[in-house]
């Protein structure tokens, strides 16, 4: 049984000294404060729920060839971010060293503002590197 959640927002990734911060951009400070609360309470729920169960962040292959972002522990799911192209996927994979920061992003004074950094918006998540950590169907 999986709950999905699909930011509207562009994938984006951006690296916060040697840790990398993933999410949705959007053109708006305010849709972006919604939309990391909103995700940060599914995540919250959803790891807080799994008791025993370890929780996995997974990448799964869409049927367009791109890939979602999700947070599995058994038996939900939350997808995190959609549509991620090859290019933000092989990025992520090579930055990723077990740990990673889920926040939102907003195009703001002509340059991507990270919530995390303005606003302290975000989760700091671990993850097993390796072979279960991106899933191919």
């Amino acid at each position: 049984m999986g709950r999905s959640f699909h930011p509207a927002g562009r994938p984006t990734l951006v690296m916060i000294g040697r840790v990398p911060a993933v999410g949705p951009l959007f053109r708006k400070k305010e849709e972006a404060m919604q939309e990391i609360n909103l995700l940060l309470e599914k995540v919250g729920t959803l790891i807080s729920n799994a008791h025993l169960q370890p929780y996995r962040i997974v990448f799964k292959r869409q049927n367009d060839g791109r890939y979602t972002l999700a947070v599995k522990a058994r038996p939900a799911a939350v997808d995190i971010l959609a549509d991620v192209d090859e290019l933000l996927f092989k990025r992520f994979q090579k930055a990723f060293r077990g740990i990673f920061i889920l926040t939102s992003f907003y195009e703001g004074s002509g340059k991507v503002e990270c919530l995390a950094v303005t606003e302290g918006l975000g989760a700091v998540l671990y993850g097993r590197c390796g072979g279960g950590f991106f899933l191919k169907g």
